[in-house]
């Protein structure tokens, strides 16, 4: 098996595979991140990195090297090579395993140069990447919960609004929290002015 795969690798190396495969991850690393877009934010850039440069760069890999050992395997069965090896020490199996640990080692290789390149340029080193598809700010419901509570807890609050029904307060405060935000239609789009003050603000938060 250790001969079958020092003969597949030199295959790959003389037959330009490996630089081909290499040229192809390079490509993905340079081009992709100027196509798709992120939010700006450090975990957008992130995201991109990780789902866009390295996960364009395996499928790359696992389409070649797949549809390549197959080729290769298919062409030494129409040459007669694994007719050759099945009559020497060497078993069919171990033959055939030794050329697939050679794709194997190659699609490693690659795969590790392009995990190197994303970990030198995500923002903040290799930290793992997390798709936030609820939104951040709290609900309606939530916010008008806390506000309630506030409210309720305010010495100066009327005696008479304590009175009334908390389901009906709750209510009332929820109804003030929607108006709070704009309900942007699918394909719409909407826009809004904002303070020039309120781009250094740090804690900037959108629905």
């Amino acid at each position: 098996m250790r001969t079958a795969f020092l003969l597949a690798w030199r295959t790959l190396v003389r037959g330009r595979f490996v630089p081909l495969l290499l040229l192809a991850v390079a490509l993905v690393a340079v081009f992709v991140p100027g196509l798709v877009r992120t939010d700006g934010s450090a975990a957008g850039e992130r995201e991109m990195y990780m789902r866009a440069v390295l996960g364009g760069a395996a499928a790359i890999v696992s389409i070649a090297v797949m549809c390549a050992a197959c080729g290769h395997v298919a062409r030494e069965r129409e040459e007669h090579r694994l007719a050759l090896a099945a009559v020497r020490p060497v078993s069919a199996f171990r033959a055939l395993a030794g050329v697939w640990l050679a794709y194997l080692a190659t699609a490693a290789a690659a795969l590790c140069a392009i995990g190197v390149f994303v970990y030198a340029h995500v923002p903040g080193g290799a930290a793992p990447c997390r798709h936030h598809i609820a939104p951040v700010m709290p609900s309606p419901m939530a916010a008008a919960s806390a506000a309630l509570e506030k409210y309720l807890a305010d010495p100066s609050t009327p005696e008479a609004v304590r009175r009334n029904p908390r389901g009906a307060l709750l209510a009332l405060f929820v109804s003030r929290e929607i108006d709070r935000y704009d309900t942007i239609p699918p394909k719409a789009s909407v826009r809004w002015r904002f303070p020039a003050e309120w781009a250094q603000a740090e804690d900037l938060a959108l629905r």
